[in-house]
């Protein structure tokens, strides 16, 4: 079960702000100024910021702070899929099997819940959101279907696994604004088991296969993931 933290000791927030700037790694840093500078990629598309693969909110929470310090609350809904549950998703490639059990033993199986994630959005005072429970192959169709006019300037696909990734890059591409961006999280990526983020790259990869313009995938200087593509 996913616990949220005290929100009203501040002094607990401080110290957790200095632990992590003393032992995050790396990449964490790196992962944080590629967010921030996709955002400020996407801030003149117009467009809904959609991620796929919520977890427990850590990039959905930060795409919402700098969407508020770059202007665009009024402009951008957030709009997070995921199944928001205490299990965690399966897949029947055995490809992903190592890592997906190396993941829940290090990270737990629990997702945030939709109404801790609004208990976070509201107490940084976020408005224009929104989350979908459920599984996520069967979610974004449907949420697509009902909302035929949605155009899309941020997709950010974090769904670990072929079928969810496949999904949601075809049913969400014609849907993108010209300029819009894909941010893949772990695309060719390799997770802390030593095992590759094989679901991400293959559920990508297989949707490319599709297009008769295939976009290219680039990554930024400092940091191998996340990756991105641009929509033309």
């Amino acid at each position: 079960m996913f616990v949220l933290p005290d929100f009203n000791n501040q002094q607990k927030m401080f110290d957790a702000g200095v632990n992590w700037h003393l032992m995050a790694p790396n990449n964490r840093f790196g992962r944080f100024i590629a967010h921030y500078e996709i955002m400020k990629m996407v801030k003149n598309v117009p467009g809904e910021i959609i991620e796929c693969g919520v977890f427990k909110g850590e990039s959905l929470n930060r795409f919402a702070h700098f969407r508020k310090l770059l202007g665009t609350d009024d402009t951008s809904k957030i709009i997070g899929f995921d199944n928001f549950s205490d299990e965690y998703p399966n897949t029947k490639y055995d490809e992903d099997q190592p890592q997906r059990k190396h993941w829940i033993e290090t990270a737990g199986s629990s997702s945030i819940k939709v109404n801790q994630l609004s208990k976070v959005f509201d107490f940084h005072k976020f408005e224009n959101y929104e989350f979908i429970a459920g599984d996520i192959c069967k979610t974004v169709p449907e949420y697509f279907k009902k909302n035929p006019g949605i155009k899309v300037s941020l997709l950010n696909i974090d769904c670990d696994f072929v079928e969810p990734t496949y999904i949601a890059l075809k049913t969400i591409w014609n849907h993108m604004s010209p300029g819009g961006i894909i941010l893949l999280d772990n695309y060719g990526g390799w997770g802390t088991s030593g095992y590759s983020y094989f679901g991400d790259t293959k559920g990508t990869d297989d949707f490319l296969k599709e297009l008769d313009e295939k976009p290219i995938i680039k990554r930024f200087d400092w940091v191998s993931r996340p990756c991105y593509f641009i929509k033309n």
